[in-house]
């Protein structure tokens, strides 16, 4: 177990703001392009950021692994809400629920039979299936809860949609996915952690039904890790970003409360073999701002935070496609997932600086 997940609950917080904190992730030095035949976003229903800490790489080691990549445990839901059907759409579409060019959808009950987005925001809003059909990709959508039929009744041209309880039947059916077809852009989406949250709460204790449920996600993770291990060639050809919808916490089963940040903190890790570990704010610190504890909405900060909503066209740029025509997030596709080489400033410009300069955002 690391010192990191030894820290009691009520501490996570300060952690996070320690003045002077700095990420122990050792810099690193690009060394290639980052690209790929198969992008998987993969969304753990209701999971906490600090859940992965407290837990540990011995209860949690898929995670763990994840986060080996470039990766912040300090990334952001939708501002306003944090529930689900919400925060997917953000992901998938590149945009926030709310202000100009927000998707507009706010519910988080099932959608009707026959139920589009387009029909709440007034006009068609674009979504990564459909760039990436347009170029012939094969598109998934493999779902743990029926809320999420509102993607394929949105979106006729997504290839397949598989809902299923069962965790095991829908990673089975990605890793079929990845021996199917040349290339593919899936989303694959857990919802243990959060049935187990509205039933017992979110607590972090040893062994805690939330926990377990986490636990149980994990070998999921496990399985897609280890066919990736077990066959190097296709390992090379995907690239894994794992969020959330959400956390969860507080005195309540639910996380309705986007005021507090046991709800809006969430993780946002990206994996492929060979892509080495780097904290993504020390990555993007000339486009993306750490916001400690606050959650910052658009326009509130000089820089915005990194959020689930990255996921849509980042993934598009994984796969060589171009960003979703009114997306709000990542439109510039300028999340980096490698250092960026900085020239050196003239000899005659060099200063001496006798103190280390400390970071004042700071990521966990």
């Amino acid at each position: 177990m690391t010192w990191i997940s030894l820290l009691p609950g009520g501490l996570m917080a300060c952690w996070l703001t320690l003045p002077g904190f700095q990420d122990p992730r050792p810099e690193v030095e690009a060394v290639r392009e980052v690209g790929a035949d198969h992008v998987v976003v993969i969304t753990v229903d209701g999971l906490r950021s600090d859940a992965i800490l407290f837990a540990g790489p011995e209860n949690l080691p898929a995670l763990h692994r994840l986060m080996s990549g470039p990766s912040t445990l300090n990334a952001r839901t939708d501002p306003e809400l944090t529930v689900t059907l919400p925060n997917h759409l953000a992901l998938v579409t590149g945009r926030l629920a709310g202000g100009e060019g927000g998707h507009a959808w706010r519910g988080n009950e099932t959608p009707k039979d026959g139920e589009t987005l387009a029909q709440t925001a007034g006009e068609p809003v674009p979504s990564m299936f459909q760039q990436a059909h347009r170029h012939g990709i094969h598109t998934a959508v493999l779902a743990g809860k029926s809320k999420l039929r509102l993607l394929p009744q949105s979106w006729p041209e997504l290839a397949e949609y598989q809902e299923s309880k069962i965790p095991a039947e829908l990673t089975t059916r990605l890793l079929e996915i990845w021996q199917q077809h040349a290339s593919s852009l899936s989303l694959i989406h857990f919802r243990a952690a959060d049935d187990a949250g509205h039933d017992h709460g979110w607590t972090l204790a040893k062994d805690s039904p939330y926990l377990q449920a986490v636990a149980a996600v994990d070998q999921e993770l496990q399985r897609i890790l280890q066919t990736l291990d077990d066959d190097s060639k296709l390992g090379s050809r995907v690239v894994l970003i794992l969020t959330a919808d959400h956390g969860g916490g507080g005195p309540w089963k639910h996380h309705r409360r986007s005021d507090l940040w046991v709800n809006y903190v969430i993780p946002f890790l990206v994996w492929q073999p060979g892509l080495a570990e780097a904290d993504l704010y020390a990555l993007n610190a000339h486009s993306r701002l750490n916001p400690g504890l606050s959650a910052p909405r658009p326009g509130e900060s000089p820089l915005p935070p990194i959020r689930n909503a990255d996921a849509a066209n980042l993934a598009l740029d994984l796969l060589g496609l171009p960003p979703l025509s009114g997306s709000t997030v990542n439109f510039e596709q300028d999340l980096q997932l490698l250092p960026q080489a900085v020239p050196s400033p003239p000899k005659d410009k060099l200063k001496a600086c006798s103190d280390p300069v400390q970071s004042e955002g700071q990521s966990f």
